[in-house]
């Protein structure tokens, strides 16, 4: 089918709007904006002779051209926006789901509110600060801010319940508003400086404490001017290790974009009152080849649709027309004037290009990255004897305790990176009783059915032994016919000296060929860092589905100890809170009341519900999946 060019553009009008950019299969590849819809589009499909690199791919891709008229360029940007989030357009800048920025919350209707981390922002009234970039800055945020401010740091459950001070009272760390009678004026002091050093504002964090200071020492208040000048140097050393001092009180944001062909890095540096106060890099992928404003607008769209907005953003290069219509939607969600600015010389060119060199290195470290990850799956596929290097493996795990709430977890790597989007669990629906390899055959026959197969993989790794893989091998290979290399990774074999007091462990191996053979894989090795590091992962992920489940059945068996919760009542509060831990942290939000339960009953439920024990830790801040795991009654996606 001929692509009838002169057609789309006499349809098309000249006036603002989106255009959406069509393949062959009517699949939409490409989303973007413009002032004049119809110039435009000119540029891309009515320019004989040209050379740009984007036009030469809609040469070989486009089928046809969809147009939605706006009133004007902002909708356009905003319209925009919410048609990249519904149908992720393979050559748009997709940044990663709003789910997995961690933030800082403090809840100021608290009488003793404290410092919390969470992945979600909600409007409840309660301070936000960040995204932050990693678990690992957060947590030395909060570990700062904990020793400098000596905030609370239990939970509200375990505040209301304690009896006495905790450790971290005896540590000079906190100072038990749980037990002990303190100035809760002073509390809030501190709690405002909290919010004065996470915003940036330290220089005005730093006067003021200063002032305390000094007027503590004035009134002969030495306990409390030694507290104030700790602060002092908290604070004072946690500015020494920012990279950039612009020597003001400025808050901006800095962006820098480094390409190489088809990837690039987007980095950003947060600069709160002065100081760089954190980074924050976004990988690109698959990027068309469009104009670097093109692309920076697109990355910036997308990061400021969750994230705090400042009142400058320093950018590489000049947007063009994409600036105006960014800068006022910009203005508006940050409801004051928003500047988009190009440096060309002084302290911010200079920071700049700080930027741009960290954009360079870590462009240049994922590329390295990305080299060793296809070292490691060149390697399996030679031992293997595959005809090409692998992409896609799938590695699967059982996780039950003799039997009961089994469940199997899929875990998806994609060219050695986990694809959580396709992490899978199964409840084990047909087998009874503790028989590991009746339930993977039930697992994969599951995820192998007919009109839910999707994506086979190259490779299946199965987590166990010669028994596990003849196992899966009679599914995939004998029931199902598909034709796919199953291996498995044994546990590593423990062999004991006789004349030695410690134990050695042997290399973990390899089962796969036919017939089965074990092949010892050396540590550190690349292959054995991949297929540990699968095998691991999907044995934590079927690990979170059984804990999860457990969790759910603890709240189950609450209920049903509660005289005047009926399985009406029972069954609503399973599906409203699932799980203990939600239940009492609703409870306590609405002093410890429950809407449409009596007052009788809800104190039952109190005490059965406190005195169950607690179930399980909180998932590690690293498990940033941890919100894929379904629901337990909801468990089988395939």
């Amino acid at each position: 089918m001929v692509l009838d060019r002169a057609a789309i553009l006499a349809r098309t009008p000249s006036t603002p709007g989106v255009y959406l950019m069509r393949d062959a299969a009517g699949d939409i590849f490409y989303v973007g904006k413009a002032r004049d819809l119809r110039r435009r589009l000119a540029q891309y499909l009515g320019a004989s002779g040209d050379d740009r690199p984007f036009v030469k791919m809609l040469d070989h891709l486009l089928a046809d051209v969809e147009v939605l008229v706006t009133a004007n360029e902002k909708e356009a940007l905003v319209l925009e926006n919410q048609l990249v989030k519904e149908h992720q357009p393979r050559y748009n800048v997709l940044l990663k789901d709003d789910k997995n920025f961690l933030r800082l919350r403090i809840d100021t209707r608290h009488p003793w509110p404290r410092v919390e981390i969470v992945r979600r922002r909600k409007d409840d009234g309660a301070l936000y600060f960040g995204p932050y970039s990693s678990a690992l800055t957060i947590r030395e945020i909060v570990h700062l801010v904990n020793r400098v401010f000596r905030l609370r740091t239990c939970n509200d459950r375990a505040f209301d319940t304690r009896d006495r001070p905790c450790l971290r009272h005896q540590m000079h760390l906190c100072d038990a508003p749980c037990t002990l009678a303190i100035d809760a004026a002073g509390y809030r002091r501190r709690v405002d400086d909290v919010r004065l050093f996470l915003k940036g504002q330290r220089r005005e964090l730093q006067r003021r404490l200063q002032a305390e200071m000094e007027a503590a020492s004035t009134a002969l208040d030495f306990e409390r001017a030694l507290t104030l000048r700790d602060m002092l140097k908290g604070i004072e050393k946690s500015a020494e290790r920012q990279a950039v001092d612009l020597h003001g009180d400025d808050d901006l944001d800095v962006w820098a974009l480094h390409r190489v062909e088809e990837r690039a890095v987007a980095f950003l540096a947060g600069v709160r009152g002065g100081l760089t106060l954190y980074t924050w890099e976004y990988p690109l992928r698959r990027l068309a080849p469009l104009p670097d404003e093109q692309i920076l607008t697109g990355v910036l769209q997308r990061h400021y649709d969750s994230a705090e907005i400042p009142t400058e953003i320093l950018v590489p290069v000049a947007l063009g027309e994409e600036g105006e219509p960014l800068a006022e939607w910009l203005t508006e969600r940050a409801s004051r004037k928003v500047r988009l600015h190009v440096p060309q010389r002084g302290p911010r060119h200079e920071l700049l290009l700080w930027a741009e060199r960290n954009a360079r290195e870590r462009l240049q470290s994922t590329a390295r990255l990305e080299e060793k990850r296809y070292a490691e799956l060149a390697e399996l596929g030679v031992l293997l004897g595959l005809s090409a290097r692998p992409s896609r493996l799938e590695c699967y795990d059982i996780s039950n305790i003799s039997g009961d709430l089994a469940y199997g977890s899929q875990v998806v790597f994609v060219d050695g990176v986990p694809d959580k989007s396709a992490y899978r669990s199964y409840r084990i629906r047909t087998v009874e009783g503790s028989d590991d390899y009746a339930m993977l055959q039930e697992v994969l026959r599951r995820r192998l059915a007919s009109e839910n197969a999707g994506d086979l993989p190259d490779v299946f790794v199965i987590d166990g032994g010669k028994g596990q893989v003849s196992a899966a091998r009679a599914v995939v290979h004998g029931e199902l016919h598909v034709d796919r290399p199953v291996v498995g990774l044994a546990k590593d074999r423990v062999r004991r000296d006789p004349h030695a007091l410690e134990i050695t462990h042997s290399d973990e191996r390899l089962v796969h060929g036919d017939p089965l053979a074990e092949t010892p894989l050396t540590v550190d090795t690349g292959i054995w860092r991949l297929l540990v590091r699968l095998r691991d992962e999907a044995h934590r992920f079927a690990l979170g589905a059984h804990r999860k489940a457990r969790t759910a059945r603890d709240l189950e068996g609450a209920l049903d100890r509660v005289p005047g919760i009926g399985k009406k009542r029972k069954r609503q509060l399973l599906m409203r809170y699932a799980t203990i831990a939600r239940l009492v942290e609703a409870m306590e939000k609405e002093g410890w009341t429950i809407k449409g339960l009596p007052a009788k009953v809800v104190g039952a439920l109190r005490k059965a519900v406190t005195e169950e024990p607690s179930p399980d830790p909180a998932p590690d801040l690293e498990d940033h999946d941890a919100e894929h795991v379904p629901e337990p009654d909801a468990q089988d996606e395939g």
